[in-house]
């Protein structure tokens, strides 16, 4: 429902990238060439957070 929830706002106004927490679910979606969503997931079982490295967003995965 967050993507969802994304689109009906990418229609609102343009943005470039959409990032949630809270879903435990990690996912990037891109809902065109210029918007993306971004779900960091969660610290308990996927490890996983966001980076931006000259301007491009990543979900990467904390690895020990």
């Amino acid at each position: 429902y967050l993507v969802v929830y994304g689109r009906e706002e990418l229609q609102k106004e343009p943005f470039d990238y959409m990032i949630m927490g809270h879903r435990h679910q990690p996912l990037m979606f891109q809902f065109n060439e210029k918007a993306t969503y971004c779900n960091l997931g969660d610290w308990i079982h996927s490890f996983t957070y966001a980076e931006m490295q000259e301007g491009i967003l990543s979900l990467k995965q904390w690895e020990n």
